[in-house]
């Protein structure tokens, strides 16, 4: 791939292949420095990429004990050759996630180029008061250079340490702690991430309580747990750009710069399908006012649905169709009813043309990102009817369910749900089923290590499976002014950070 023309050059390819599934390359300058980069490709297309810095250096001297001591992370590792111990440092940036832009990516990797330039006169300083020397690889010794450079060590080095490991010094935000905000003393309050892991935000403006998802999002993503978003609201699309609030943050004592994550939108129709596979047969019928399939409504239509639902294997709604049209006929179903459930159905596949036709990648949604980052799989429910976006929903935690539950062995929290306004994504007059197995689904899945995160304005429109689900409840007073409440502790106030990436 075309590397753009950053400074501190000329940059020289060392490695190109696939890391996690997604392309990966590896430059080297005269400075010593490797750049990292992974891929996000839509199709043959880059839009954004993962990129952190290695400053490589020859240590010499008790190096592993010097290393114990440093407020960052370093990779250590040593190429003994016949008599002679060669030790290498390479000192990591903190990765960053940036649009595939020219205007974007240069700026972003001179920013970190910076950086790197100010941890390495910290790392010398540091390293002399311990009787250690390190000299950047390229003012070393042909030898030592060339051990270094012929080591294929070092692409395993930097791709399986491309992790992320942060430390308070290096930025604020811990793996698994939640960087809240300030009281009104300015004592900044950090939380566990568990604290918030089934959380409820209420009351307020719909912006004020958006603004809370969006934090938690982010600290879900730098925890390497990657939110799945329902957005009816289009507030998260722009969680890949950084906010331009940088003395904002600072006021807020985080010491960030502004960053953009890795983001992947899901269309209905196109990347998100309604899977009959996980289709509720009686919710079905009442989203296209069918009816029921019980003995006293005699509805042999919703019958025939049911029937071929639960009983066969139904790839599509072609296939559906197929199916319906073998159903036997018998004293309660005759073949005029079968050819009237056909025709129903084939109306509803001409006014939603692809939304039944295939599955949903429940691997590439719910698990995706790098070591050192998550990747927010955003739903785009903009502008798609209630009834839709609330047979998706629906759709997507029954398939998420089966796809968790086969995974249960493996341990650690996996994903999240984000449920922005409950009331727009969940049009529960529509359906009593759909809406009664949507809370029981999502009680399931946190007992597999599925977060959720949701908004609403007012509590008594949340339903009390959902309220007793979610352990913390936050409060909006006004604007970021909020009350927590946490299941078990008393309450505090708190005034919410601002966002280290944009909102739409």
């Amino acid at each position: 791939m075309e590397l753009f023309k950053i400074s501190h050059g000329p940059w020289e390819k060392m490695f190109e292949g696939v890391f996690q599934g997604s392309p990966m390359e590896i430059y080297s300058n005269p400075e010593s420095i490797l750049l990292v980069m992974v891929f996000e490709k839509h199709g043959q297309e880059i839009e954004g990429v993962v990129v952190e810095l290695f400053k490589a250096f020859a240590a010499d001297g008790a190096a592993e004990g010097f290393v114990d001591t440093l407020p960052r992370e370093i990779i250590l590792f040593a190429k003994h050759d016949k008599k002679v111990t060669n030790k290498f440092l390479l000192l990591g940036s903190a990765p960053s996630y940036t649009m595939w832009k020219e205007d974007v990516f240069i700026p972003e990797v001179d920013s970190m180029l910076k950086k790197i330039d100010t941890a390495t006169v910290i790392l010398k300083d540091i390293a002399a008061s311990y009787d250690i020397t390190v000299l950047e690889i390229s003012k070393a010794q042909v030898k030592v250079k060339n051990a270094f450079y012929s080591n294929p060590m070092i692409v395993f080095a930097v791709s399986s340490s491309f992790s992320g490991t942060q430390t308070a010094q290096a930025m604020p935000f811990i793996r698994g702690e939640f960087l809240v905000g300030l009281t009104k003393e300015r004592n900044t309050v950090v939380e566990p991430l568990d604290v918030f892991f089934k959380s409820l935000a209420v009351g307020g403006e719909k912006s004020d309580r958006l603004h809370f998802l969006h934090i938690l999002c982010e600290s879900f993503l730098l925890s390497n747990i990657s939110p799945v978003i329902f957005d009816t609201t289009g507030s998260f699309k722009a969680l890949n750009s950084p906010a331009a609030n940088r003395q904002e943050l600072e006021r807020y004592k985080v010491n960030s710069d502004p960053i953009g994550f890795p983001v992947k939108v899901f269309r209905p129709f196109d990347q998100i399908k309604v899977d009959l596979r996980f289709i509720n047969p009686n919710g079905f019928c009442e989203i296209f006012g069918i009816g029921k399939s019980n003995p006293a409504a005699k509805n042999s239509i919703a019958a025939i649905i049911a029937k071929t639902l639960l009983n066969t294997n139904v790839k599509g709604m072609e296939d559906f169709i197929e199916k319906v049209k073998l159903v036997q006929t018998n004293e309660e179903i005759n073949s005029y009813e079968i050819a009237k459930t056909a025709r129903v159905l084939r109306l509803v596949q001409r006014n939603y043309q692809g939304l039944f036709d295939g599955s949903n990648d429940m691997e590439g949604l719910t698990m995706s990102g790098t070591r050192s980052l998550g990747m927010a799989g955003i739903i785009d429910l903009s502008g798609v009817e209630p009834k839709i976006v609330f047979l998706i929903v629906h759709n997507i935690l029954s398939s998420a369910l089966k796809f968790f539950r086969d995974k249960e062995k493996d341990a650690g929290k996996k994903a999240a749900f984000f449920m922005p306004e409950l009331s727009a994504l969940l049009a529960r007059n529509l359906s009593n089923e759909l809406s009664n197995e949507i809370d029981q689904m999502l009680k399931s899945l946190q007992g597999l290590g599925i977060g959720i995160a949701a908004s609403e304005e007012k509590p008594i429109d949340v339903t009390k499976e959902i309220s007793e689900i979610c352990e913390t409840k936050v409060n909006i007073v006004v604007k970021n002014d909020v009350g927590v409440q946490v299941k078990g502790r008393k309450s505090y106030r708190v005034f919410l950070r601002p966002a280290l990436s944009m909102a739409a």
